[in-house]
């Protein structure tokens, strides 16, 4: 086995580990594509004037939010297996000649949606997998259901459960199985 595809394997049980456990090689050759193209589209509209973004700057500019994002990203832009790099390198030359500061300007304005990188996951399965997006559930919640769960939450567990930090309380810890992008909530 070469180096190359070790660390494919290694990815492969990540997957299989993290996320689901019956993944196979193709299905998680298409996940695996998947999460490079999120990854890298991520990484480029964290920094949208950046003329010199590659493969090893997204993985630093994937938000600290998503560990598992980050670390995969830290074998893309180290260990990529030669097979998939010329692909990969191809679609990073493709985020350098896109106008992002153009793509990212008015977003949110017409549809009330604030973060490209947290709706652009159900808007590219939307298109590439139509199927695949329904029977894994990617529906985007809207910020104000987002909002109302989380103030909620915080106000019973000041009121029911005695934490007057509510979620700011050391002890307090969130389990969320369908947390998928992980929309935020502020104020």
């Amino acid at each position: 086995m070469t180096p190359q595809a070790t660390v494919c394997s290694v990815n492969w049980g990540a997957f299989r580990e993290s996320l689901i456990p019956d993944l196979d090689e193709t299905k998680f050759a298409d996940m695996y594509a998947q999460t490079i193209a999120y990854g890298l589209f991520a990484g480029s509209c964290s920094d949208p004037t950046n003329i010199t973004f590659s493969r090893s700057q997204a993985s630093e500019l994937i938000p600290k939010t998503n560990p598992f994002l980050r670390k995969t990203f830290q074998h893309i832009a180290v260990d990529l297996d030669e097979r998939v790099a010329f692909w990969v390198d191809e679609l990073v030359e493709l985020l350098l000649r896109s106008d992002m500061e153009a793509i990212l300007k008015d977003f949110g304005k017409s549809a009330a949606k604030q973060d490209p990188v947290v709706h652009f996951y159900e808007t590219f399965l939307a298109e590439y997998d139509p199927k695949l997006r329904k029977l894994r559930g990617v529906y985007y919640t809207p910020e104000s259901v987002v909002s109302f769960i989380v103030h909620s939450i915080d106000n019973l567990l000041k009121t029911q459960f005695n934490k007057p930090q509510g979620f700011s309380d050391k002890n307090v810890m969130v389990l969320d199985p369908s947390v998928g992008t992980a929309t935020s909530c502020t104020g």
